[in-house]
């Protein structure tokens, strides 16, 4: 991953139900080593970083969150925007999940006693 203040990252989500039964059909390529995502009968593009829709979201936060969190619990402010194609109900399985990912982070900091004294405040809408 880049070392840049701003990285760009997609995941190509997986199929749901809905578009299984369907036997609907992936129209992106990922190329992970590369970063490049190409879609269907169109140009490619490349980001800092592209997963795959195999990729679990421990991994994928891992590698493309877990460094805010901790640059957060080290005092710093931390960004994450994220922007999808998902339907009302998944948006907030997945802001949940991530935000309870987040929490768990770190009340276990505190926990372990790495926090120090600051304030912490977090935020999500």
């Amino acid at each position: 991953m880049s070392t840049e203040a701003i990285r760009v990252v997609v995941r190509c989500r997986p199929f749901n139900n809905r578009e299984k039964e369907a036997g609907s059909e992936s129209v992106c390529t990922v190329d992970s080593s590369s970063g490049s995502v190409s879609l269907k009968d169109q140009k490619g593009f490349t980001f800092d970083a592209s997963f795959g829709p195999e990729t679990q979201q421990q991994p994928f936060f891992e590698q493309t969150a877990r460094h805010i969190v901790d640059a957060v619990l080290d005092g710093f402010n931390g960004t994450i925007f994220a922007y999808g194609q998902v339907t009302y109900l998944d948006l907030l399985h997945v802001t949940r999940r991530f935000v309870d990912r987040y929490r768990k982070d770190v009340y276990n900091a505190r926990r372990l006693g790495e926090t120090g004294t600051s304030r912490r405040h977090s935020q999500y809408i």
